[in-house]
């Protein structure tokens, strides 16, 4: 059993909450513009941070299959299987089926945040592979956020498998490697009080500003931002700010759980939440707010998919992307 590192639980449990709530009806406009600069960013800082541990070596061939068994393989059967049930409902036939599936598969969107995450942990396997040198893959990242700021790759819209995205996913990837190599140093200004408070009164006074006279545009989904030196400044400040907040607390079970099955939320909560959406427009549900319909929407989908995450881990864990049936199958000659 490895061993946990809570903060990063927190990163990407909380995070994977927010994705839920982002897609709730009724979410306030502000609670938006608080959690949008940071809960995405936050994945992509993470898996960086957990790509590689730099006190190993790197193996190129290792880490490739990891991520076709981590996630490609788990994208496709999802990708698959709710292709053919959404097309077999709406009565099509075989032939249309495989063939819009195939053009599907081609462009890479049926989930763009996975297909981007795929690509971005191509790239950083690719830059690993020329060198573990935190400075150099910093500045592969930059690089990369620069190819993306000058080039036709930062126009609003998806590319195929969402790689004009990963562009800039890359950037926080690389800073999260980066942040591993030099955690003991940073971390003893970034978790001092004085100055994690005052990198927390920076955000908001920035959040409060951008809502109240900016208001940029941020979807990032559709690689789309209004002012993205804002959005970079806004998320480099959250981050850091909830890297100070997360390490005050303790290891939480349900956290953990969250973080440990991040995957299979984003695979099925939209199938959940709509449940729920078309629940809470129930006459019942009138007395609640907007903002409490979208928190019975969140939390109420987080408990709808407790069941079937457990069944997938015990029954079909190929499909949860923990599973190492690949790499335990080419390289079981060395154990």
């Amino acid at each position: 059993m490895e061993r946990r590192i809570s903060w990063i639980d927190y990163m990407k449990g909380i995070a994977i909450f927010l994705v839920v709530l982002s897609h709730s009806e009724g979410l306030p406009k502000l609670v938006e513009y608080f959690f949008r600069p940071f809960f995405l960013t936050s994945f992509f800082l993470a898996s960086g941070y957990l790509f590689h541990n730099p006190s190993k070596p790197f193996d190129v061939g290792k880490k490739s299959i990891r991520i076709i068994e981590g996630i490609l393989i788990p994208y496709l059967i999802y990708w698959i299987i709710s292709f053919f049930i959404n097309k077999l409902i709406n009565g099509d036939s075989f032939n249309i089926i495989i063939q819009e599936l195939m053009q599907s598969l081609l462009k890479g969107q049926k989930l763009w945040f996975i297909s981007c995450l795929l690509c971005s942990e191509i790239i950083m396997c690719a830059n690993l592979f020329i060198s573990k040198n935190p400075i150099y893959i910093l500045i592969s990242g930059i690089a990369a956020f620069l190819i993306w700021t000058f080039t036709s790759l930062s126009q609003p819209g998806e590319l195929i498998w969402c790689v004009n995205i990963a562009f800039l996913a890359y950037l926080y990837m690389s800073l999260g490697y980066s942040f591993r190599n030099y955690e003991k140093l940073i971390s003893q200004y970034i978790i001092n009080n004085k100055i994690g408070i005052t990198l927390l009164f920076i955000y908001l006074v920035l959040i409060c500003i951008d809502y109240l006279h900016f208001n940029y545009t941020v979807i990032f989904a559709l690689n789309h931002f209004s002012n993205i030196g804002f959005f970079i400044l806004c998320s480099l400040i959250g981050l850091a700010t909830l890297y100070y907040l997360y390490n005050k607390f303790k290891t939480n079970k349900i956290i953990t759980f969250l973080s440990l099955n991040s995957l299979l939320i984003y695979f099925f909560h939209n199938q959940m939440l709509n449940i729920l959406k078309y629940i809470s427009k129930l006459s019942i549900f009138n007395i609640l707010p907007d903002y409490g319909r979208s928190l019975f929407q969140a939390i109420g989908t987080i408990l709808l998919v407790y069941i079937p995450i457990i069944i997938t881990n015990k029954y079909i864990p190929i499909l949860s992307g923990k599973s190492k049936w690949l790499s335990n199958i080419l390289y079981k000659h060395e154990k």
